[in-house]
């Protein structure tokens, strides 16, 4: 990415990426602004950190699902343990996809 694709203006016509709203232009050159307040800026930011803390959470179950040791337990609602990986890798992956939407 070059830098004067960095400095473009937005695609979205001006529109914060957390709610959507106007953004006011600067009066200085600058990079363009993303969000049209602190409060959205910071809401991304969790959002964002959310997202990642339980994207770790899932990698490290499934890699403990992985483990030769566990392959014979059950939950208490009785999945086997196939059905436990397989819904790990879906919530795994619509994590991954949601991460790479908002990032």
């Amino acid at each position: 990415m070059g830098q004067a694709a960095f400095f473009m203006r937005p695609k979205d016509g001006g529109r914060c990426a957390e709610c959507s709203g106007p953004l006011s232009s600067s009066p200085r050159p600058r990079r363009p602004r993303r969000y049209c307040s602190p409060t959205c800026r910071k809401a991304r930011e969790l959002c964002l950190r959310r997202m990642q803390t339980e994207l770790r959470v899932l990698k490290r179950r499934l890699a403990l699902l992985l483990m030769p040791d566990t392959l014979h337990l059950k939950t208490l609602s009785g999945r086997t343990h196939v059905q436990q990986i397989a819904e790990v890798q879906r919530a795994l992956a619509a994590t991954q996809s949601q991460l790479a939407e908002k990032g």
